[in-house]
């Protein structure tokens, strides 16, 4: 089991809820990405990056692995 994610983290600092958590994040990092680049500031823009393919992932694979493996159990538990 994985640690909580930095995405996560800011997620619960900014007070957001899991539902609308990913694509807040997704929205937030590049604003980051932006304000990064305009500065110059390449720390910023590989750490905002990095958060926002963490981000995507949660959406794209794990949030949909999590329901399906749901849904598995929940007909595995059903049946007699």
């Amino acid at each position: 089991m994985r640690s909580i994610t930095t995405s996560a983290a800011l997620v619960y600092l900014l007070g957001f809820s899991p539902v609308m958590a990913e694509p807040v994040t997704l929205q937030l990092m590049n604003e980051l990405i932006e304000v990064g680049k305009k500065r110059k500031n390449e720390e910023l823009v590989r750490l905002a990056s990095r958060v926002a393919a963490q981000s995507l992932n949660d959406i794209e694979v794990a949030q949909p692995t999590t329901i399906l493996i749901g849904e598995y159990i929940r007909q595995r538990l059903s049946r007699p």
